[in-house]
């Protein structure tokens, strides 16, 4: 999904956060800094948001979620821990026409959030449109160093050399099948990838993450893992960071290997 970018003004209009954790607490943070009016409701909060109540930051109701607890909001935060909940929220801010944000699921919000950098007055929004909110972040931190020491692209450039770091490459067992089957290591290594040397029977959505370059493979390494080797060595070639590393995804068949678990050093 494509989301339309936009800058919202929230200085004194109520948002309604439901929930109590570290998420709600992060979402309450981030709304104070531009002058929302929050509204919490949670049968418990961290200690951080109890304060925030104690020093009449913030509103706080000590209830479960009750539909009537979104009269009057501009926009919504479902955070709490149980998916049902969540769910509820999201459809009762849709009757309303509000917008919601459902922290445990995208394709149930009405808007997301970016990883943010700000400088002065300048902001700089990176998202992925949902599909790996580490990913923006990671690209958030990078532009943040570059606007700090404005030597990110120099810096690197001259470790990569001196050090004589070339990088790594990962086998990825994947294929045609459901793509959230894939292992937690299998995801983090594309995630983390610069570049991807895929099969055309790849999910395309598994294409959806990280931060790379895509390489279609095709026939050649449909079946081959060392064609998908040297694939993946020569897509390091096109990487620059200091630790570069590349990510190999073909079909599982015959005796491929399971997601995450291949690695060679190049």
């Amino acid at each position: 999904m494509r989301y339309y970018p936009v800058n919202l003004n929230i200085r004194d209009k109520l948002c309604v956060v439901i929930g109590g954790g570290k998420v709600a607490e992060r979402k309450v943070k981030n709304l104070l800094r531009h002058g929302g009016r929050v509204r919490m409701v949670s049968p418990d909060l961290t200690d951080r948001l109890s304060k925030w109540v104690s020093q009449g930051k913030i509103d706080y109701t000590r209830s479960e979620y009750r539909a009537s607890h979104l009269k009057g909001a501009f926009l919504v935060h479902a955070a709490t821990s149980d998916r049902k909940v969540n769910a509820e929220i999201a459809r009762d801010a849709a009757k309303r026409r509000l917008l919601v944000n459902v922290a445990d699921s995208a394709s149930e919000s009405t808007f997301i959030l970016p990883a943010v950098v700000r400088k002065r007055e300048i902001s700089i929004a990176v998202s992925t449109n949902g599909l790996s909110p580490a990913t923006s972040v990671r690209i958030r931190d990078r532009i943040k160093e570059f606007i700090e020491k404005g030597t990110l692209a120099k810096t690197e450039r001259k470790n990569t050399i001196k050090e004589g770091r070339i990088g790594k490459v990962y086998l990825v067992g994947a294929g045609p099948g459901d793509p959230e089957l894939i292992t937690v290591k299998g995801l983090k290594l594309i995630q983390q990838a610069d570049a991807i040397v895929y099969d055309f029977l790849i999910d395309q959505r598994l294409l959806s993450f990280g931060w790379k370059i895509f390489i279609p493979s095709h026939d050649e390494a449909r079946r081959n893992q060392s064609a998908a080797l040297q694939k993946g060595q020569r897509a390091l070639g096109c990487c620059s960071s200091k630790k570069r590393r590349s990510v190999c995804l073909w079909p599982r068949c015959g005796r491929s290997r399971l997601p995450g678990r291949a690695e060679y050093s190049l």
